[in-house]
């Protein structure tokens, strides 16, 4: 990595829970924001203290990207998906909202977040309407440069996750699934049979599919 985009990484590491992968991650999110076309929105599914999320806003700004906007999505104290969260949950929410709020003040970005499940965001997506600077943009019509999945990592809500993303991914976008081990084998027969997808893995425990 660079000495930039190590700085950015040991800022925000703290506040992740997956400190061991977070500079892997870091390298796939800079290459999927240089590589993509900058209309491309990115996503982020389970935010809990907001490390990641932060990270995906510090190389936005880093990289000149304002006109990016980043999407996040995770119920915090609606649902409780375990006991950390039951515990801790809404003053995550508080603080990530903060955060968020801050940096995007400081940097002139564009962030929303949604306090739902992803099932109960994807029943509704395509109605979704973004209003940037005054003009409309419906969901249903944008693709993703970056999705990041680390929400519920049961089957059940992963694969529904993936087949929904994986149709709007943006040319060279990048999808992750995190805490993937033993997701691996139907990932692999699901993505690396697609035509769309150029390249997928199980990298230790993160899943990475990159689009055509």
């Amino acid at each position: 990595m660079t000495p930039w985009q190590q700085q950015l990484v040991d800022r925000r590491v703290r506040l992740t829970d997956n400190h061991s992968q977070f500079e892997l991650m870091a390298g796939w999110l800079d290459e999927a924001l240089r590589q993509t076309d900058s209309s491309g929105l990115l996503l982020e599914v389970g935010t809990l203290r907001g490390g990641s999320a932060l990270l995906t806003l510090d190389f936005m700004a880093a990289l000149g990207q304002r006109d990016r906007w980043l999407l996040t999505i995770d119920p915090y104290g609606a649902t409780r998906l375990d006991t950390y969260r039951e515990h801790q949950g809404e003053e995550h929410y508080r603080q990530f909202l903060l955060r968020t709020a801050e940096l995007c003040e400081e940097e002139q970005l564009h962030h929303v977040h949604f306090r739902e499940r992803s099932d109960d965001w994807i029943a509704h997506a395509n109605e979704f309407v973004l209003y940037d600077r005054g003009q409309r943009r419906q969901l249903r019509d944008e693709r993703f440069a970056w999705v990041y999945l680390d929400g519920e990592h049961t089957r059940e809500a992963v694969e529904m996750e993936v087949d929904f993303f994986r149709r709007r991914m943006a040319s060279r976008g990048r999808l992750v699934v995190d805490d993937a081990t033993g997701h691996d084998k139907w990932l692999d027969d699901k993505l690396r049979g697609d035509p769309n997808v150029e390249s997928a893995s199980l990298y230790v425990n993160k899943y990475a599919a990159t689009w055509r």
